[in-house]
């Protein structure tokens, strides 16, 4: 199987267990996914301009203007009052 990247679409199948080793410092810290079976979705054919998951890259405006839909899975984005 080709090497999964975070902007993949994927469906995992499998179980939900507690932790051997919780960490209380994520939401997720408590339980983890065994997965039995992992399917991709959809692939991204052409490397994404920024992921949205980089909290501390500094975008200029004119790119995030450019990539809004990638700019609105940012938490700030997300949080702007108009």
């Amino acid at each position: 199987m080709e090497r999964i990247r975070s902007e993949f679409v994927v469906r995992i199948e499998g179980n939900i267990r507690a932790r051997k080793d919780p960490n209380k410092k994520i939401p997720t810290g408590m339980v983890e996914l065994e997965a039995d079976a992992v399917t991709i979705l959809n692939v991204v054919s052409s490397k994404l301009p920024f992921l949205p998951a980089e909290d501390s890259i500094q975008l200029s405006e004119e790119v995030r203007l450019k990539h809004r839909v990638l700019d609105l899975r940012y938490d700030i984005s997300q949080h702007i009052k108009t």
